[in-house]
């Protein structure tokens, strides 16, 4: 699942994430993520640290009750010095707004 307001942003996502042979969910935002997530019970997310409606780690924790507590997250932010951030709400791994496609793929390869 992607989770990103941006509409450039989830396009590249996408795009990425398809290339590595991945179904791709997009939500707009952590409301619209949780009732996809009801049916498409994703098996990592992709977010935006940034929501516009709201806590980001209240929808992490939500998303984790549905889809399992080992649901692996990638944060996204224009940030550097978001690793706290990331660690606190549990993420995976962490991606700087405008990173490289490659190092996209790389940070999912362990996912």
């Amino acid at each position: 699942m992607v989770l990103d307001a941006n509409p450039e942003d989830q396009q590249l996502a996408e795009t990425i994430l398809r290339a590595e042979g991945l179904h791709v969910t997009i939500a707009s935002n952590g409301s619209e993520a949780l009732t996809l997530a009801d049916d498409a019970r994703p098996s990592a997310v992709v977010c935006d640290a940034s929501l516009p409606d709201g806590d980001i780690a209240a929808t992490i924790r939500r998303l984790r009750q549905m889809c399992g507590s080992d649901l692996p997250v990638v944060l996204v932010t224009a940030a550097a010095r978001v690793a706290e951030q990331a660690w606190a709400i549990g993420a995976f791994s962490f991606l700087e707004s405008g990173s490289t496609p490659t190092t996209c793929s790389w940070r999912f390869s362990g996912a």
